[in-house]
């Protein structure tokens, strides 16, 4: 896999031959670049979509703005022809129209109408009106674009910012992006949130995670081919400080701004949410405004009002009198059922609404009516359209229409059992409330891990297995004498002060974790609650005394200086510090050495409770044991430790 031009620059012509050649993302590619990669195959395969980003010059010359074209670089942004485009001319074609990446069909829906002629066939959402899915419009009438000047939106950027931070406080597993129509407001944004960073030296690592698909934030230019659960999109542009908005958008008012835009407005897998200070009813266009423009008028009505002209809601006529039959038994039994749900190309017949949850559907259900006899291909009928539906987190039921004529009862026993089965299946799944480390003390979290503990979760340990072998391991001694001159405001304390009260904390309990900072300056001062200012302040003075050599903070865990200070291994005895997520790892390492130090090799599980208990668990929750396991697999990795023929776990 290369790109054309390196392919022309590092293999040889006269060597190097390949049967097929295939050019992907081909509408950026020009004609001139392609030639090289071309020449050195015997057939050619040309993906791609002419009606997103083509060959630009944007870049070359995106540093040469003048106070003419200032209000946002248009007039370097001249678009050229294509590898895509010619061969679109000369070659057979075939268009893919299944579109998988929207989890939800109003993220597609302005495109597929104004692009695609509603020839996309787009999966329905079991969650039709959920504030988690979908596309959704932010309107802040009270910020202003700066136009002639600073060229950005600073509020607006402020607040976006401020947005992308209550993303990772509530949805840390999200991945997320942010995209803007101008490299100005991209770098407004970029400048409020390294702010918000300082301020929140924590946050930073959520912009990373194991997926590789890391927190960004990129302009309508460079943003193709990034893909995110979540896009906010910032248009900047809008009222200015007169209270008059401009018709000037940037690149997307030059011909083929419009593909700019499809690009930018279909980044997102479940969520979008579009900001801006006007609305659709504020942008005025007319059949002589360049596309991009109408097309944003579009996507902003669309945003607000989710009504499109081909976009028809559910409730619409059924295919056949076999589906009219199936739903009007369904109203018969008291259940809420739509119509055609789905909003382009593809639909499912009926759906039951969720009576505990009105925005969702409890189940989905196919008649081989019309639309299933129309499918060419069976696979595609049945397998694959089911995978994928499930795979969106719908429950689909099947009803054949011979069966509902010749066995009427044995179908609808069947179709009430899989809706009954499909409600039980939503009543027992379990709380997927994100806890918010970051931004919540220890406390809250700990009650809350308490509370959902189940029989399930633990094994209570029984002492005549297991012996007792942390008779010589010291209790964790918790530092009570600290004293901070504290008005009742943390905030006003000085700075270095706390400084050296943490640095006392760290001495005294170190390692610790930095939400037990948080609650012992939080009693030494008599507050109630740490709220999030407070929380905030101690977390921006940790990272100060870490800067000054103080301390030394390794993740969330804050260590003395002096390695020495305090033993590692310690044995809990309250509840307040008796938390696997207050522990850290080197400490579960310390325990696991202890135990293989007195029995010698020992079983993983067994090694697993045991050195839980030598920290003070009195139960092995199953978080606990997982944590713990996978700690010991870390050290089989490293060496530290050797696992015998047997099975059973030895120091190496």
């Amino acid at each position: 896999m290369m790109s054309p031009l390196s392919i022309a620059q590092f293999l040889d012509p006269r060597t190097v031959n390949f049967d097929i050649i295939v050019f992907d993302e081909a509408s950026q590619v020009r004609p001139e670049d392609a030639l090289g990669a071309l020449l050195r195959g015997d057939q050619l395969v040309v993906m791609g979509d002419t009606h997103q980003l083509p060959p630009t010059r944007f870049f070359d010359s995106v540093g040469e703005t003048t106070e003419e074209n200032e209000d946002d670089e248009i007039a370097s942004a001249a678009d050229m022809e294509s590898i895509l485009n010619l061969c679109l001319n000369s070659f057979m074609t075939k268009t893919l129209r299944w579109h998988y990446r929207s989890r939800h069909e109003s993220l597609i829906a302005v495109s597929n109408q104004e692009f695609y002629e509603n020839q996309l066939f787009v999966y329905p959402s079991p969650q039709y009106n959920s504030p988690l899915l979908g596309l959704q419009f932010i309107h802040y009438p009270d910020t202003i674009y700066d136009r002639g000047r600073s060229g950005i939106n600073r509020e607006e950027a402020r607040r976006v910012a401020k947005l992308v931070l209550e993303h990772f406080k509530h949805n840390p597993d999200k991945t997320l992006g942010v995209g803007t129509f101008n490299v100005k407001q991209q770098e407004a944004i970029q400048q409020e949130l390294e702010v918000l960073v300082r301020q929140n030296p924590s946050i930073e690592r959520l912009f990373t995670n194991d997926k590789g698909e890391n927190f960004f934030v990129k302009n309508i230019e460079s943003i193709q081919g990034d893909e995110r659960d979540v896009i906010i999109i910032s248009i900047g542009f809008g009222y200015d400080r007169y209270g008059k908005i401009s018709r000037n958008f940037g690149p997307i008012n030059q011909d083929g701004g419009e593909r700019r835009l499809n690009v930018l407005m279909t980044r997102a897998r479940e969520k979008c949410i579009l900001v801006s200070n006007f609305t659709s009813n504020d942008l005025i266009v007319d059949a002589s405004s360049p596309k991009g423009l109408r097309v944003l008028k579009v996507f902003l009505k669309y945003a607000s009002i989710r009504t499109l002209e081909s976009s028809l809601p559910p409730m619409e006529d059924s295919d056949s009198p076999f589906e009219e039959s199936v739903y009007e038994w369904l109203r018969n039994q008291g259940f809420e059922v739509h119509k055609q749900v789905g909003c382009a190309g593809y639909r499912i017949d009926l759906a039951v609404v969720d009576p505990n949850n009105p925005g969702e559907y409890l189940i989905g259900i196919e008649c081989d009516g019309a639309q299933y006899h129309s499918s060419k291909v069976a696979r595609d009928r049945d397998r694959l359209r089911q995978e994928i539906l499930e795979r969106l987190g719908w429950t689909i039921h099947r009803i054949w229409s011979t069966d509902w004529y010749r066995h009427n009862t044995d179908a609808q026993k069947a179709a009430l059992a899989a809706i009954s089965a499909s409600n039980n299946k939503i009543k027992n799944k379990p709380n997927n409330k994100v806890r918010q480390t970051l931004f919540t003390t220890n406390e809250e979290w700990l009650e809350e891990s308490n509370s959902q503990m189940n029989s399930g979760d633990i094994t209570i340990y029984d002492k005549d297995n297991y012996a007792d072998i942390d008779a010589d391991i010291p209790e964790y001694q918790q530092y009570l004498r600290l004293s901070i001159p504290c008005s009742g405001n943390l905030e006003d304390i000085n700075e270095n002060i706390l400084i050296n009260a943490i640095v006392e904390l760290v001495n005294n309990e170190g390692p610790i974790h930095k939400s037990l900072i948080i609650i012992r300056i939080r009693d030494a001062c008599g507050l109630k609650r740490a709220g999030n200012r407070i929380q905030e302040y101690v977390t921006y003075t940790i990272s100060k005394a870490s800067q000054r050599r103080q301390i030394i903070q390794k993740g969330d865990f804050l260590w003395p200086i002096e390695s020495t200070a305090n033993p590692i291994l310690r044995k809990r005895t309250t509840k307040e510090t008796l938390s696997i997520e207050l522990i850290c790892p080197e400490e579960i390492e310390e325990a696991i050495f202890y135990v293989l130090k007195k029995q010698h090799a020992t079983a993983k599980v067994d090694l697993a409770i045991q050195a839980s208990r030598l920290l003070g668990f009195r139960v092995n929750r199953a978080g606990n044991q997982k944590k713990i396991e996978a700690i010991i697999e870390k050290m089989l990795q490293e060496n530290n430790l050797q696992q015998l023929a047997n099975g059973m776990i030895n120091i190496t």
